[in-house]
């Protein structure tokens, strides 16, 4: 498939579907109530008890509205930039974010015996975009906020805090760290994707 026929298609996708999707999932799931809560975020005795789903659930999670709406509104941005672009790649930073952040609360001992929120899993999202802009601009604007934004990682990490948002929880800046490690995994697995099944997602003229 020539470069310019997947333009056309990418082109159609108006509608940000897969990220109003997500984003309704998020706000749904909050909605819950507060036993489906303790029952979906991350717990390591859970997780310890045989519930491995809360690897999965423990992302799309949220304590507190000020916690969601910072997430949902960075998903609804981003996720909007980086699915005009290629939705195989934002389904591919997703689930290689989930991965990432799921490495750091299984390896490292450390980590709170809870956690929830999507945030590790946006700085996937991030650096996929950065990565898109640059391929097509190659303009140096991309390379000054990209290390504003690994500058504001560096940031959290040493501090042990997120600078955007508060939560009753102790926040984990570590996992913003891990969502950023994420995006040669992401990169790998739209790859693989668009590889192996582009031809027959889109009929050839």
């Amino acid at each position: 498939m020539h470069r310019s026929k997947r333009m056309q298609v990418q082109n159609k996708r108006s509608a940000p579907v897969i990220t109003l999707t997500m984003c309704a999932a998020l706000l749904a799931l909050f909605c819950l109530p507060e036993s489906a809560h303790t029952a979906l975020v991350f717990d390591r005795m859970r997780l310890e008890a045989g519930y491995w789903y809360v690897l999965v659930s423990g992302h799309w999670m949220h304590i507190g509205w000020e916690h969601l709406l910072w997430n949902v509104s960075a998903l609804a941005v981003m996720g909007t930039l980086l699915e005009q672009q290629s939705r195989s790649l934002l389904l591919s930073s997703v689930l290689a974010g989930t991965i990432a952040v799921n490495l750091l609360l299984l390896l490292d001992p450390s980590i709170p015996v809870r956690y929830c929120g999507l945030s590790g899993v946006l700085n996937t999202l991030m650096g996929a975009i950065l990565y898109t802009l640059w391929r097509s601009t190659q303009s140096f604007v991309v390379i000054f906020i990209a290390g504003l934004w690994l500058a504001k990682i560096a940031i959290e990490v040493f501090l042990g805090d997120s600078l955007l948002t508060s939560t009753e929880w102790p926040p984990l800046a570590t996992a913003h760290l891990a969502g950023a490690l994420g995006l040669p995994l992401a990169l790998v697995i739209n790859r693989s994707i668009t590889r192996n099944h582009y031809e027959h997602l889109v009929p050839s003229e």
